[in-house]
């Protein structure tokens, strides 16, 4: 997949029947993009990354692990 262009305060998307979160990090001194798994509400998972394409990636890395 190719960058994703990151306008919005907050990006979501669904992989593999699950909910993927991205948003900054709210810690100004610390930076980079939490993002969250979730499927039912429920938050399967959560990392934090540098860019928007890393933490999308860390994302789908998870669910991928979760299906393996």
């Amino acid at each position: 997949m190719g960058a994703v262009e990151f306008k919005a305060e907050n990006y979501e998307e669904t992989y593999a029947g699950r909910s993927i979160f991205v948003e900054p990090n709210r810690d100004p001194y610390r930076g980079g993009f939490e993002w969250s798994v979730c499927k039912d509400d429920v938050e399967l998972e959560s990392g934090l990354e540098f860019t928007v394409d890393e933490a999308l990636k860390a994302a789908r890395k998870s669910v991928d692990a979760m299906d393996a």
